[in-house]
C-alpha cells in the first residue's frame, strides 16, 4: 500500500475498459491506491485467478460484472472459492453490474442473488460514494464496518438519491399507488420475494450438515405464501392481493405447531408495506422509501429474525 491510502483491486473484462473501468479508475486514483492495469482480463486469462491474486495483494476488490465477463470460461466453483477467500481473509468484494441487471447476475451466479450490487447506470460518482462507505474512508459511514459489503450498498441507496427531493419521492409513490403499473410492480416484487424466501432456505439447508429449516410454497403459481418451519416453530410469509395498493401488506406470522394435531397457534404477527424509490423500484418498509429494503434484504432480515427467535425459544 502506498502511504496511508487504501489499496483497491479493480477487476474488469478488457472490453469494458474504456466505457466503465478507466473512468472509474480516474475517479478513484487520487483517493485510493488502485491496482488497475494488471487487472485487465483478456480472453485467455482466468477471471478467478486474476481476482484472487488482486484481492490477496489489496485491501478491497472492485469487480465489474458484465456480459463480456461471462464469456470468459470461469465456473461457479471458482466464484465459490472467491467468496470463501473473501470470508476467510476478511477481504471485501464490491460488485458492479454493467450492461446487465442484478437479476441477470443472479441468473449467472445464483450465489449472488442475495448480494447487493451497484449498476453502472447510477454513474461513476455514485459508485465512488459506495466504495468510500464500504472501505470506511467516509466517516459518516463508519458504522458499516461490521458488514462492509451489505451495509455499504444499503447506504448506496440513500447516497444515490441524495439529490432527490422529498416532494419528488412523494409524487412517485402517490402516482404509482393509483395505477396498474404500480400494482403490477408490487405484485411482481411480492411474488418474487415469497419465492426468494424458499430459495434462500433451500440454500441454507443444502449448506448445513443437519437441516435446520424447511420451506414450502403454499400456492400454485404465482407464489403468494411460503411456510418456513423448524421443529415445532415456523412462520408464514404471505402477500394479500387486494385491488388497492394502499391495502397491500406482506404479512409475517409466527406459529407454534401442536405436536398432537399439528394445528398451529399464532404467536405474533408483523407486516411490511410496498413503497417506491426514486427509480420507481419496489422496496418494503413502513412509510419511508429511503429506509425501505429490497427483496433480498427483506429475506435476510426475516430469516435472521427467525433464527434469533429459535435461539430464544431453545434457551427457555
Amino acid at each position: 500500500m502506498s502511504g496511508n491510502k487504501v489499496k483497491l483491486f479493480l477487476s474488469h473484462a478488457s472490453e469494458d475498459m474504456d466505457v466503465i473501468a478507466t473512468p472509474l479508475y480516474q475517479a478513484l486514483k487520487d483517493e485510493f491506491d488502485v491496482s488497475y492495469d494488471q487487472a485487465r482480463i483478456g480472453l485467455k486469462n482466468s477471471f478467478y485467478d486474476k481476482i484472487t491474486q488482486g484481492i490477496r495483494e489489496c485491501d478491497f476488490g472492485v469487480v465489474i460484472f458484465s456480459p463480456r465477463v461471462f464469456r470468459k470460461r470461469w465456473t461457479k466453483q471458482e466464484m465459490d472459492g472467491l467468496l470463501a477467500l473473501q470470508r476467510n481473509q476478511r477481504k471485501v468484494v464490491l460488485p458492479i453490474v454493467h450492461d446487465m441487471s442484478h437479476d441477470d447476475l443472479a441468473d449467472q451466479l445464483p450465489i449472488m442473488a442475495t448480494k447487493k450490487t451497484i449498476s453502472s447506470n447510477e454513474g461513476i460518482q455514485a459508485i465512488v460514494v459506495a466504495i468510500r462507505a464500504a472501505v470506511g474512508t467516509d466517516q459518516q459511514n463508519k458504522f458499516f464496518d461490521k458488514e462492509p459489503l451489505n451495509r455499504a450498498f444499503q447506504d448506496f441507496h440513500s447516497a444515490s438519491r441524495f439529490n432527490a427531493t422529498a416532494a419528488r419521492l412523494s409524487e412517485i409513490n402517490e402516482r404509482l399507488s393509483r395505477t396498474r403499473e404500480g400494482a403490477r410492480k408490487v405484485h411482481e416484487s411480492a411474488t418474487n420475494l415469497v419465492a426468494l424466501i424458499k430459495t434462500r432456505v433451500d440454500e441454507l439447508t443444502a449448506e448445513a450438515s443437519s437441516p435446520l429449516m424447511t420451506a414450502k410454497l403454499l400456492d400454485d403459481q404465482p407464489p403468494l405464501h411460503v411456510l418456513v418451519r423448524a421443529g415445532q416453530y415456523g412462520f408464514v410469509a404471505g402477500y394479500n392481493h387486494p385491488e388497492a395498493i394502499s391495502e397491500i401488506m406482506l404479512e409475517i406470522v409466527y406459529l407454534r405447531f401442536d405436536s398432537a394435531n399439528d394445528r398451529p397457534t399464532v404467536l405474533r404477527e408483523t407486516g411490511l408495506f410496498p413503497l417506491f424509490t426514486i427509480s420507481e423500484d419496489v422496496v418494503w418498509g413502513s412509510n419511508d422509501p429511503k429506509a425501505g429494503q429490497t427483496n433480498a434484504q427483506v429475506v435476510e432480515t426475516i430469516l435472521m429474525d427467525f433464527v434469533e427467535f429459535l435461539k430464544e425459544r431453545s434457551a427457555e
